[in-house]
């Protein structure tokens, strides 16, 4: 049975193809000339500028994950913190608490049909945050006003 080439040797010439094909890429060099230039057919070419563009959104892919992880392990913190403040009547924390949601939404992408088909604000946060921007005095649960906003 012959070799199949599928060798250390052979797979790090392959990569180094790729890599040297989508610098060509980059440069502007047509897929054809890249072809010519590291002794592939033009289609080779192609598919070696594409792994490597392919490995790359994977990268950024990853990246993306982590950093929405980290945003919201700390929006969950945040909650966590001022939802019991909101609860009682603290107008800051109800305000912190509605951006925070908003940002979560835009974040996971809960709001990008409805931001392709213009609907606005389907969530109705709008009037939420217009009801909590209205001055008005807050109090302390036991009906005694606690301050003014």
């Amino acid at each position: 049975m012959g070799n199949t080439g599928n060798t250390k040797g052979s797979k790090g010439r392959a990569a180094e193809r790729r890599l040297h094909a989508f610098e060509l890429f980059k440069g502007g060099t047509p897929y054809r000339q890249i072809g010519r230039q590291l002794g592939v057919s033009e289609c080779q070419a192609h598919r070696d500028v594409h792994a490597v563009l392919a490995h790359l959104d994977a990268l950024e892919a990853n990246a993306a994950k982590q950093y929405r992880r980290a945003i919201l392990e700390r929006d969950r913190e945040m909650i966590h913190a001022a939802y019991p403040l909101a609860l009682k009547g603290d107008l800051q924390a109800a305000r912190l608490v509605v951006l925070i949601h908003r940002e979560l939404r835009d974040l996971l992408g809960l709001d990008a049909a409805d931001r392709v088909n213009g609907q606005g604000d389907p969530e109705g946060l709008e009037p939420l945050l217009a009801v909590l921007n209205r001055p008005r005095a807050l109090t302390n649960g036991a009906g005694d006003r606690e301050y003014d906003t």
